[in-house]
């Protein structure tokens, strides 16, 4: 999308909505029966937009860190 000053609210709303709540989702409905089972795999697919920043991608990359965050916090927890 660009810099911060030309990133509306909103292009960070579609990208947070598809990259990070759709994981949440998927994951929360999934994991109770993995848990139960004691057996399943969660792959998240990030970029390297997660790990080193790129240029004019603020709204992308935030997503993406917050994808190998949340897959790390999801590791440690279950």
């Amino acid at each position: 999308v660009g810099t911060i000053l030309e990133t509306a609210e909103e292009d960070l709303e579609k990208l947070f909505a598809v990259n990070v709540r759709g994981m949440f989702s998927l994951t929360k409905a999934f994991l109770p029966s993995m848990i139960a089972r004691r057996s399943g795999v969660i792959i998240n697919l990030a970029s390297i937009g997660g790990v080193v920043a790129i240029k004019d991608r603020l709204a992308y990359c935030t997503t993406k860190f917050a994808v190998i965050g949340f897959t790390k916090c999801l590791a440690l927890d279950h």
